[in-house]
């Protein structure tokens, strides 16, 4: 009979924290998109932000913060309020930065959480039609012919494309894209 009667005393306890779990959120809510408007992660950005605003009942708002590689807007993020109204979309550059950078505003792995996987992306690799090589393998053993003379675009220093990693092995410039996910990261508190 104790026994029953303790649980009854948690639940009764616990209601009110339920309760106030299910009214969040009860204002505006942020979503910072670490990139200029118009780009593919604005666009999943503004997508994810519309129906999280028609689940929610409450604004969803996109801000668009870019900078340093995204590290701008996911410092942004990381400084905010810890109250779950200001919410970040961080893209692979959040896992590579701090390889690159030792002076990061923040600490990748304390100060911002991941909530979820909101879309990847699959971009692809591509070049003149009268570009010799049709495929990976002849694109390798082009760069090793002929060293230094091919080139490649990335949009950032940041990008963690596997053909940039091939291409410091190598040490021979090519085109390159990668493959990158997007997630939805909040602050977490401390």
């Amino acid at each position: 009979m104790n026994t029953i009667l303790r649980c009854f005393a948690l639940a009764a306890a616990l209601a009110p924290l339920a309760c106030a779990a299910q009214n969040y959120p009860t204002r505006a809510v942020r979503l910072m998109v670490p990139f200029p408007p118009g780009g593919a992660t604005d666009i999943i950005g503004r997508l994810v932000a519309a129906k999280m605003q028609d689940v929610w009942g409450q604004p969803v708002v996109v801000e668009n913060k870019p900078g340093a590689g995204t590290v701008v807007g996911t410092d942004y993020v990381a400084q905010s309020a810890p109250d779950g109204t200001t919410l970040g979309m961080v893209v692979t550059a959040y896992v590579i930065n701090p390889s690159l950078r030792g002076d990061l505003p923040y600490n990748t792995l304390k100060d911002l959480s991941g909530v979820t996987q909101v879309s990847v992306q699959h971009l692809v690799m591509a070049a003149n039609p009268s570009f010799p090589a049709n495929n990976i393998p002849e694109l390798i053993a082009l760069a090793k012919k002929e060293p230094g003379k091919l080139a490649y675009a990335r949009a950032s220093t940041s990008c963690t494309c596997p053909t940039r990693a091939a291409h410091r092995r190598s040490r021979t410039s090519w085109r390159g894209a990668c493959r990158s996910s997007w997630t939805c990261s909040t602050r977490c508190s401390r």
